[in-house]
């Protein structure tokens, strides 16, 4: 249950930029393998000392870290690179979407 919790944590940042079902199925995969690792590696670490972590809220904190750091601006680079326009930002020109032309406007879209 909690790996899919954490996949839906990590897709939500890209959710309404992505206009494919591949990088969702890319966040869900490496989220199962992250959230596998966690409880059979660092879960039982973690546990050993006086705080315990029995929700796994470490591991929700987790993916959301690497969502909003990692997976979102490798999507943003990724749409730059190869001109892809964003489906969700109108554009005034007449296209489908609008080019992120710089990288100071990747926060304010997500």
């Amino acid at each position: 249950m909690i790996g899919t919790i954490t996949g839906a944590i990590m897709y939500g940042s890209i959710a309404q930029t992505c206009s494919n079902i591949g990088a969702a199925i890319a966040c869900g995969t490496f989220s199962g393998f992250l959230s596998s690792f966690y409880y059979q590696k660092l879960f039982k670490k973690i546990n050993v000392s006086r705080i315990y972590d029995s929700f796994g809220v470490t591991l929700i904190a987790l993916v959301s870290l690497i969502g909003t750091f990692v997976v979102a601006p490798l999507v943003i680079h990724t749409y730059k690179y190869y001109r892809i326009n964003l489906p969700t930002l109108p554009a005034i020109s007449g296209t489908i979407g609008t080019m992120i032309t710089s990288n100071a406007i990747a926060g304010y879209i997500l």
